[in-house]
């Protein structure tokens, strides 16, 4: 095998007056550059002290070369640096940006920790230290944001994060995994949000192996929930523990978000009963019916006492006024038109579901599609141009009017816009040709 190092040598005789030469032939050079800004960032941080707190050094102190703090400094920059093998560390002993990053000379200072006690200080750290050292990150992070924000956040949002970590060998607890179609590890990541920041900030970090349930992230996420609204109702609690936990699986969660909704049953002195539904963020919502100025609604959960079937979902601000279940029955039972208004009011609900549940089952998409933007142009306001929708519904809040996919709307509001039907813009929508349209939905 040559191991001489050939000179490289590039001349720029065309650019300049006199030639331009760059040679690549130092003896002491490294590729891991970048790495000072990391040093920089642990100067400040002093995440790899505490951490090497954590560890009991267990071996004869006659002869130890390097401390803990030194080895884990070496692994933890060696794999920011892409370095992901113990091996590696046999070929950067001697690098010098790896030795300024332990603190050493460049040039003169000693070699840096070999493989095999790369290997062995890695096999050495137990569960109890990887714990330990869990709680150190955690507690440095919250620290630093509580001195940054003086203690004044409002909201504290904690994002649990599954992403694959694909393996190349037969590494320990490595398996396949479907979704991700690959073998891999499959850890999990916590990050935190403060208030309406936009930035996140890795706070925990869990190994599991590649085939893992969702089952652990969705207990954590019902957790969180539940101490978030001791939170709300009787303030920090350091010692709530959760004693008992019963969790059903109704339908599988989808991909994405998980997003818990937390409910108290009944509080006392010492315990407390909660509900939380769990549900995913992406998973396809339903338009049941979209209702604007002078509009109401809520009377069908007070009419039969039976919990919300429904969530309303504001697209704009608006102000809102409420009344209370028994002030609208008193309402209802003392005036026989408010009883008559509030019957044919419901009878209107029930025909339109009507239609909504024919077209849903005899009618394809497009026709679906249709039949909707003929609703919106009841509702729209007339100009010269034709008939204005406002507001202007997404494709995705169109496809979830009619049971769809956004793709499906997007296709079909091409064709429309081509053929001179409507004319379609990012938040508006004008029915050019109300005619054309009807005769699209009676095919």
């Amino acid at each position: 095998m040559i191991t001489e190092t050939i000179p490289q040598t590039v001349l720029f005789p065309d650019l300049f007056d006199r030639p331009l030469v760059a040679t690549f032939d130092q003896p002491h050079a490294s590729s891991d550059g970048g790495a000072v800004l990391l040093k920089a960032a642990e100067r400040r941080y002093g995440l790899i002290d505490g951490f090497a707190q954590c560890l009991v050094d267990e071996r004869q102190s006659g002869k130890i070369r390097h401390t803990l703090a030194d080895l884990l400094a070496q692994r933890i920059f060696g794999l920011a640096c892409g370095h992901a093998d113990a091996n590696d560390a046999d070929r950067l002993a001697d690098d010098p940006i790896h030795k300024l990053l332990l603190g050493r000379d460049p040039v003169a200072g000693d070699s840096l920790p070999s493989q095999p006690t790369i290997s062995r200080f890695e096999n050495r750290v137990g569960v109890r230290e990887l714990y330990t050292m869990g709680r150190e990150l955690a507690t440095s992070v919250i620290e630093r944001h509580q001195r940054r924000l003086r203690g004044r956040a409002r909201r504290i949002t904690i994002d649990l994060d599954p992403t694959d970590d694909p393996t190349h060998g037969a590494q320990q607890l490595t398996f396949f995994n479907g979704h991700y179609d690959c073998w891999c590890y499959l850890p999990l990541l916590a990050f935190l949000t403060f208030d309406d920041e936009s930035e996140q900030y890795l706070c925990a970090a869990m190994l599991r192996p590649g085939n893992v349930l969702s089952g652990p992230a969705l207990f954590t996420a019902a957790d969180l929930s539940m101490y978030a609204l001791v939170l709300s109702h009787v303030g920090p609690e350091l010692m709530a523990v959760t004693a008992n936990f019963n969790m059903n699986f109704p339908a599988k969660a989808k991909p994405g978000d998980i997003i818990g909704e937390g409910r108290m049953l009944k509080l006392g002195r010492r315990l407390a009963g909660m509900e939380v539904l769990l549900y995913s963020s992406n998973g396809r919502e339903v338009c049941i019916h979209s209702i604007g100025p002078g509009d109401m609604f809520g009377e069908i959960a007070v009419l039969d006492g039976e919990p919300r079937s429904a969530s309303i979902v504001a697209s704009s601000d608006l102000v809102i006024a409420a009344m209370r279940a028994k002030d609208f029955m008193a309402c209802v039972e003392s005036s026989p038109a408010a009883g008559i208004w509030l019957a044919r009011r419901l009878s209107a609900g029930m025909r339109r579901l009507t239609e909504q549940v024919f077209e849903l089952s005899a009618l394809n998409v497009q026709t679906r599609i249709h039949c909707e933007l003929l609703r919106m142009a009841q509702k729209g306001e007339p100009c010269s141009g034709g008939i204005e929708v406002r507001p202007a519904p997404t494709h995705a809040e169109l496809a979830n009017r009619i049971g769809t996919h956004r793709e499906a709307v997007t296709r079909e509001m091409q064709v429309l816009s081509k053929g001179k039907i409507i004319r379609h813009g990012r938040r508006s929508l004008m029915i050019i040709d109300l005619a054309r349209l009807e005769q699209a939905a009676r095919r």
